[in-house]
């Protein structure tokens, strides 16, 4: 598993402030991890967000490729995660926009850097 990484877009930006409220923001995160499933080895790219207060994201001095401790965690859930909007985190099926389900219930999929 590799360390987790603070990555930018393609302009270099690490800090995203929300457009709703202009006091919030968030970074992602990236990490490399090894997955194995049903006795199948395969490295995944795992990305994250953290979200905060504008200006505690920038006393943090994150820049591009910072080195974080800790690591990046999936959950699933036949829950949504979001009440108010639980379309948000439904998982899909790479980019064929089919939703992914177990015996016609939804799964629910969000990543956490802890």
């Amino acid at each position: 598993m590799s360390s987790v990484k603070v990555v930018a877009d393609e302009n270099q930006n690490v800090l995203f402030i929300s457009e709703n409220n202009p006091e919030y923001g968030w970074i992602f995160v990236e990490q490399i991890a090894t997955q194995i499933e049903n006795g199948w080895l395969r490295n995944v790219r795992r990305k994250a967000r953290i979200m905060g207060k504008v200006s505690d994201l920038q006393e943090l001095g994150y820049t591009t490729d910072s080195d974080l401790p800790g690591k990046i965690i999936v959950k699933e859930s036949f829950t949504p995660f979001n009440l108010e909007n639980p379309d948000r985190d439904l998982k899909i099926a790479g980019s064929t926009g089919i939703i992914c389900r177990v015996d016609d219930q939804a799964i629910y999929r969000q990543t956490f850097y802890t």
